[in-house]
């Protein structure tokens, strides 16, 4: 008996319906339709490469244009209505597993820019953000971004101690406040 994870479904890319599909397994898949010229077009499944970044992208075509696309974001726009201005503005797509090229439905999930850099951390000095081990002067170092600046937070003689405050920083900036 198939797991209902399993199960296969597809829905219309939004702005490439007719077009285009995606699956909630990962999977995108042109349909058949005319193309810009006036061709007939077999409908496929896309290849999807890999980029710089290590996503899975396909490149898309519209109106003889072609863009390159992330399949984890097609994936979440077309199943969780992912959009910049339709209430998502400042979310971005994660996978869950952090495995990149994992883009099933059920891996992916809309969090906040700095929740996704806060998630999951591997390598770096130190297992919280916004803490490094600053060699120079052997202590443990904190800083925060605000506005698009780094702030200093402090250095400290344990790692705890420096993500103590970054967490005090980062209430103050999650009230809209500037952090101490």
């Amino acid at each position: 008996m198939a797991n209902n994870s399993d199960i296969e479904i597809w829905k219309d890319i939004p702005n490439y319906e007719g077009c285009y599909q995606a699956s909630n397994l990962g999977n995108i898949r042109s349909l058949d339709r005319l193309d810009n010229r006036g061709y007939k077009r077999k409908g496929r499944m896309l290849k999807q490469s890999i980029d710089s970044a290590r996503y899975y992208t396909v490149s898309l075509s519209k109106q003889g244009k072609n863009k390159s696309n992330n399949v984890h974001v097609i994936v979440a726009t077309t199943f969780m209505g992912h959009e910049r201005g339709n209430g998502h503005v400042g979310l971005v797509v994660d996978h869950i597993d952090n495995d990149n090229l994992n883009n099933r439905l059920d891996n992916l999930q809309l969090i906040t820019q700095r929740q996704n850099l806060s998630k999951d951390r591997r390598g770096g000095s130190s297992k919280y953000v916004g803490v490094c081990w600053f060699k120079r002067a052997k202590k443990w170092q904190s800083s925060i971004k605000y506005k698009g600046k780094q702030i200093h937070l402090g250095r400290f003689e344990n790692e705890l101690s420096a993500h103590e405050v970054y967490q005090a920083a980062l209430e103050r900036v999650n009230k809209g406040l500037a952090p101490k």
